[in-house]
């Protein structure tokens, strides 16, 4: 990773004078309830990486834009556990399906760790 990928340089707040915002973050997603193919109900906690693509979305597409990613994260994520039995064994395969871009939002989701 380059060193100017940490750096800050734009604001995230709805008076675009609050919080920094840095060019890659990490969120740690609260717990949820999915369920799998052999219809068992796993608590899965997720780490997401994310990059801001466009500023401008990030701040005036919605009041918070990493609160919408994220339901649309964990849309994504059901959708994909239940296509296994056993998300540990793979964990790799899942966490590489859920990382997308979001257009609407200007935030791209690079990688993903399940806890």
């Amino acid at each position: 990773m380059y060193p100017h990928e940490f750096a800050t340089f734009y604001q995230w707040t709805n008076d675009i004078y609050g919080t920094q915002l840095k060019l890659i973050n990490s969120y740690a997603i609260e717990a949820f309830e999915c369920s799998t193919c052999d219809n068992k109900v796993v608590v899965t906690d997720f780490t997401i990486f994310y990059k801001i693509l466009d500023p401008y979305k990030a701040i005036f597409s919605t009041a918070n834009a990493l609160s919408a990613v994220v339901l649309q994260f964990k849309s994504r994520a059901r959708n994909e556990i239940r296509k296994h039995s056993n998300i540990l064994k793979f964990g790799d395969e899942i966490c590489s399906e859920l990382c997308f871009t979001s257009e609407d939002y200007g935030i791209q989701i690079e990688r993903v760790y399940i806890k």
